[in-house]
């Protein structure tokens, strides 16, 4: 029998940063999109809870251009840097806005949930200027991104 983990909104956390002079709004529109058996592609809300092996991408699209940072820490308390990817844009964190970003990208897989039940937590952070603090984490130099100083 499979094990369930979750992601609902509240582990699905959007923060938006505006940095910039004059800088008035920002947005951005996202979706979780599940990889059904048979190649269908299913959009689900963000309380959705997935089975065990159930495979999913995102869909992020900035209205503005700036850096996108998307951040996992899982149910073990350990944290991955899904974007910047040096698999997609060559690791930079700039998007151009209103462009469809799906990570990751088709034919590169998908992201997968283990047998291990618990919650997923995916923290997306749009920012018009880089940031540097998320850019070490980005780069390797740090694990944590709570130990990192902004």
């Amino acid at each position: 029998m499979a094990r369930f983990g979750s992601v609902t909104l509240g582990a699905f956390t959007v923060l938006a940063w505006l940095a910039g002079a004059g800088c008035t709004r920002t947005a951005m529109d996202y979706e979780i999109r599940v990889d059904r058996p048979g190649g269908e592609v299913r959009h689900v809300p963000e309380t959705a809870t997935f089975a065990s092996g159930e495979k999913f991408r995102l869909r992020i699209t900035a209205h503005n251009d700036g850096y996108l940072y998307i951040l996992n820490k899982g149910t073990s308390g350990n944290w991955n840097m899904l974007l910047p990817d040096p698999r997609i844009n060559n690791g930079d964190a700039f998007v151009k806005g209103l462009t469809d970003l799906v990570i990751p990208r088709e034919g590169h897989g998908a992201y997968q949930f283990d047998a291990t039940p618990g919650v997923e937590t995916i923290f997306v952070c749009f920012s018009r200027r880089a940031v540097p603090a998320l850019d070490t984490v980005a780069h390797g130099q740090e694990t944590d991104p709570a130990r990192v100083e902004s």
